[in-house]
C-alpha cells in the first residue's frame, strides 16, 4: 500500500508540474500580443517598388527604443489584422527587453513588390532610380526613423543565412541610424558555397531549387511554389534510383507557378533546374 500511495503521489505530482509547464507556456505564447502592436505597411524604393514590412511596436510608448530588423525572402508573416508571431526578435530576450521590431519580404517574394534575385549584385556607383540590396535596406531604414512613433534613431538588423545575407549588406553604404548588424551563417557566394558546393551541384538542396528558382509575378501571401514530392524518407536511395542529374528534370516544370507537370522532360521552367 505505501508503495501504490508512492505511485499516486508521484503521479499527481507530474500531472501538476505538466499542467504547470503547460499554462507557463501559453502564457508565453501569448506575451507578443500582450505586449505589442502589429502594423503592416508598403514603403517605397527610390524606383518606385514597394516593400511589404510588417513593424511590431511595444505597447507601452512611455519611452523610446530601437529598431530591430529583419529583411527575408521566407516571408514576414502571419499578414493581416490581428495576425501576429508568437515570438519576435533575434531572441526571448530581447523581446521581452522592449524593443520595435520589424520584418521585410525582400523585392519579389511575398507580399513585396519587384523581381527577385537571390543574391543581387552591389552597385557601387547607382545610376539615378538604380537599386540593390543595399538601396533597399538603406531607404527601408531611411523610412522607419522617420516615421515609426517613439523609436529613438538606433537600428539593428540580424539575419541567419538568407536573412543574414541581407544583415551583412545593410553595413554597406549604411545609414548613418544603423548602429549594429548581427549576420549569421550567411551565404557568400551563392553559386559555388551552396547550389554547386565548390562546382558541384549539391544534391542536398534538391528540394528547396522550386522555392528559390520559381519567381511570383504579383505579391502573394500563398506559397507560389511546391516542393517535389519524393515518397521516401531515404533521400539516397532516392538519387541512387533517379540516376543522372536530367532525370530530375521531371521536378521543375510548371503548367502554373503551383503546379507540377511531367508533360515534357526537355522542358525546364525553374531558374536554377535550367543550370
Amino acid at each position: 500500500m505505501k508503495t501504490i500511495f508512492s505511485l499516486l503521489f508521484a503521479c499527481l505530482f507530474l500531472f501538476s508540474a505538466c499542467e504547470s509547464s503547460i499554462k507557463n507556456n501559453q502564457k508565453k505564447d501569448t506575451y507578443v500580443i500582450d505586449n505589442y502592436t502589429k502594423k503592416e505597411v508598403d514603403i517605397e524604393m527610390r524606383d518606385g517598388v514597394k516593400l511589404h514590412t510588417t513593424i511590431y511596436s511595444p505597447k507601452d510608448t512611455s519611452k523610446e527604443y530601437p529598431i530591430l530588423m529583419q529583411r527575408t525572402p521566407y516571408s514576414s508573416a502571419p499578414y493581416g489584422e490581428g495576425k501576429m508571431k508568437t515570438k519576435i526578435s533575434p531572441n526571448i530576450h530581447l523581446m521581452k527587453e522592449g524593443n520595435i521590431v520589424v520584418y521585410q519580404d525582400v523585392r519579389g517574394r511575398w507580399m513585396s513588390e519587384g523581381v527577385y534575385d537571390n543574391m543581387r549584385a552591389y552597385l557601387p556607383n547607382k545610376k539615378e532610380n538604380e537599386s540593390d540590396e543595399v538601396s533597399d535596406t538603406y531607404d527601408t531604414i531611411d523610412w522607419l526613423v522617420k516615421n515609426v512613433e517613439n523609436n529613438n534613431g538606433n537600428v539593428g538588423t540580424w539575419g541567419i543565412s538568407y536573412p543574414g545575407h541581407y544583415a551583412t549588406v545593410s553595413a554597406i553604404d549604411a545609414h548613418p541610424a544603423l548602429k549594429a548588424a548581427s549576420p549569421q551563417a550567411c551565404i557568400g557566394d551563392f553559386f559555388f558555397d551552396d547550389f554547386h558546393h565548390n562546382g558541384a551541384f549539391l544534391l542536398s538542396y534538391f528540394r528547396a531549387i522550386s522555392l528559390f528558382g520559381t519567381f511570383k509575378d504579383t505579391p502573394t501571401d500563398s506559397a507560389w511554389y511546391s516542393f517535389p514530392k519524393m515518397n521516401t524518407q531515404d533521400q539516397y536511395q532516392f538519387f541512387l534510383d533517379k540516376g543522372p542529374l536530367k532525370n530530375l528534370n521531371e521536378y521543375f516544370q510548371y503548367d502554373k507557378l503551383d503546379v507540377n507537370s511531367t508533360a515534357s522532360k526537355d522542358k525546364i521552367d525553374d531558374f536554377f533546374g535550367k543550370k
